[in-house]
């Protein structure tokens, strides 16, 4: 069960850091060129902050991981309705990997207090 939230911490790292590195370089390629207001429509705003939701409930999930999964897991199906599905994928399967782990956790507690 370690193994889960280990391997859930290590590709959200991955995912995260690499959403946002992407995310914050294209918005310094647009503010270079000057397009900046002009050269992002609604979807790509929507998802820029949707994948900042998402890293920040990646930092949420390494202290209540039911929580945090649940919020990568909305964020996911929020970013493939907003973009391609593909690009969702990792949070939601992320995000499922956490909260796998916190009701397997919950139900183990459970069963050591009956």
């Amino acid at each position: 069960m370690k193994v889960l939230l280990i391997v859930s911490r290590v590709l959200g790292f991955i995912v995260a850091f690499f959403f946002l590195f992407i995310a914050t370089s294209e918005i310094i390629d647009k503010a270079l060129q000057g397009e900046l207001i002009k050269g992002f429509n609604l979807k790509d705003y929507l998802f820029f902050e949707i994948v900042f939701i998402s890293s920040i409930a990646y930092v949420l999930s390494w202290r209540h991981e039911g929580l945090g999964g649940l919020i990568m897991t909305i964020c996911g199906v929020a970013i493939s309705y907003f973009s391609d599905w593909k690009l969702g994928l990792p949070f939601f399967i992320i995000g499922q990997l956490y909260v796998l782990y916190w009701f397997l956790l919950t139900s183990k507690k459970k069963e050591k207090t009956i």
